[in-house]
């Protein structure tokens, strides 16, 4: 009776067992490409450990002419709400773009100023060197996952400010487009 007993306790406890379901631990570390003047464009790491999260952006492009363009950005996230399809977030951004084309500035006919990337009699300023843009930016995205845990699109809309450190910035809204996946 004993050993049936003892049978019967180890049987209930392995189905038990076996019959649980578990959570896995969602995904903290994604790679993959994202777009946007304000929070940086490239190849993009995201790491979201819980709420809180981070992502950061990078790309170099040299062209055959010896121009260059360098897009630098950090983005700090904050879920609001998250479900099986799709994840609510806000953000700050901030993004440093350096580029060293060659560009001259316009004014037209009807006194707003332009940079165009050749040249005409009418230039006022002939800029050849690095010109930083440093942006910033805050506003909501949503995370839709294609494939759970795996494949995501992120999509952001926001407010921002551009051109910060040129003494003439400009506001604007912001948006930003990422695809990632899971490392």
């Amino acid at each position: 009776m004993r050993k049936a007993l003892s049978f019967l306790m180890l049987i209930t406890t392995v189905s038990i067992a076996f019959t649980q379901e578990t959570e896995s631990d969602p995904p903290k570390h994604y790679i993959g490409l994202s777009r946007s003047v304000a929070q940086g464009s490239g190849f993009t790491y995201r790491y979201s450990p819980n709420r809180f999260g981070f992502q950061i952006a990078a790309l170099p492009i040299f062209f055959e002419s010896g121009d260059s363009y360098v897009s630098l950005g950090f983005t700090a996230l904050y879920k609001l709400n998250s479900s099986k399809r799709f994840d609510l977030n806000t953000y700050i951004s901030n993004a440093y773009n350096i580029s060293n084309t060659t560009t001259y500035t316009y004014i037209n006919e009807w006194g707003y100023e332009y940079t165009y990337n050749s040249f005409s009699s009418n230039a006022l300023l002939d800029i050849i060197g690095y010109q930083p843009g440093y942006n910033a930016s805050l506003g909501l995205g949503i995370d839709f996952q294609w494939v759970p845990d795996k494949l995501i699109l992120s999509i952001q809309m926001g407010y921002a400010l551009t051109r910060i450190n040129t003494g003439r910035p400009l506001t604007q809204f912001n948006s930003g487009i990422g695809l990632f996946f899971k490392l």
